[in-house]
């Protein structure tokens, strides 16, 4: 395996590929010994325009604001050179294109890093890149694009973990763990990855839901009795599906999960909601699809997301 990372790609350059695209390419900015490294940004329309002319504009909860400026910011994969490492950041939706245009460009020795939420990823990815080498990978952070060619990231610094590929198990990854180790990033890595992704799951598909269902940030939906209970019968929800699915889910991972929706700001917005409220695509299979879809293969009654889920899909005039 190739064991130098020289060009990364964030594939998808919108609030969570800005935030982490942007905190790599500052540091490696900050570090004139590694100008092999380069890295490039996949991005679109207006956003795209204005990173080209001024670069992205990166605003952390805390600290500087760096203006970062990729090697190349591009809407065309085929302007990219083979990447070592990828970090894969669009909606869920737009995964399956991207694979298709990855398959391209990417190498036998090519790390794809997954960013997205759901907790099926590495399998659809596996099922459009059968060789490829997909590290299982999770993020926390509350970012998103204010105005073309601006992140705002809100509350706790972001974080990302990731693990080994159980497909790709010859190597032990020491290329990647020390590139990250090496930037401004809070990385960890996990030897098995499957668990803190269905943790992450478990947090962002009930407060996704909830505050979707509900209009209410985060903090409204603490601070709400009710809607702080169907939070936690979400949750209780995923765990029965995780434990159907032979998944050890850590006994105080809801108190875990609900003094980590405390960390972040009282006006925190999940990004579904977001979405529902702007009244565009959103993620809503990735989240209560994926767990109806799970319910029915494991005989895991799921009634409490289907009422949300109906409830949320119906203000787009769809119903479930």
């Amino acid at each position: 395996m190739h064991r130098e990372i020289n060009n990364i790609l964030i594939a998808g350059t919108g609030g969570v590929g800005g935030y982490f695209g942007g905190r790599i390419a500052g540091s490696l900015a900050d570090k004139p010994e590694n100008q092999r490294q380069k890295v490039y940004f996949l991005a679109r329309g207006a956003h795209l325009q204005a990173i080209k002319r001024d670069g992205l504009l990166l605003k952390p909860g805390q600290g500087p604001e760096p203006r970062c400026r990729p090697e190349l910011a591009t809407d065309k994969l085929d302007q990219i050179p083979s990447p070592e490492l990828v970090l894969v950041s669009v909606k869920s939706y737009d995964l399956a294109g991207l694979m298709d245009g990855l398959s391209g460009i990417i190498t036998g020795d090519t790390l794809i890093i997954p960013l997205l939420n759901g907790i099926d990823i590495y399998k659809r990815i596996r099922e459009i890149l059968p060789e490829a080498i997909i590290l299982p990978a999770g993020v926390y952070v509350s970012a998103n694009i204010i105005e073309p060619g601006v992140v705002v990231q809100r509350g706790m610094a972001g974080a990302l973990f990731c693990g080994p590929d159980p497909e790709h198990t010859e190597d032990n990854y020491q290329h990647l763990t020390g590139f990250f180790r090496g930037l401004d990033i809070n990385f960890q890595w996990h030897e098995n990855p499957f668990y803190p992704i269905w943790e992450k799951f478990i947090f962002i598909a009930a407060f996704g839901l909830v505050t979707a269902y509900s209009n209410e940030p985060f903090g409204g939906v603490l601070a709400d009795a009710r809607l702080k209970e169907l939070v936690k019968k979400v949750m209780a929800e995923i765990i029965s599906l995780a434990k159907a699915r032979g998944i050890k889910i850590k006994e105080d991972v809801v108190d875990s999960v609900i003094a980590k929706a405390r960390a972040f700001p009282y006006e925190t917005r999940s990004s579904y909601q977001r979405d529902i409220e702007a009244d565009r695509r959103n993620e809503g299979d990735i989240f209560a699809g994926t767990i109806l879809r799970f319910g029915r293969d494991s005989g895991v009654p799921t009634p409490v997301t289907r009422e949300l889920y109906s409830v949320i899909e119906k203000k787009k005039g769809k119903g479930l």
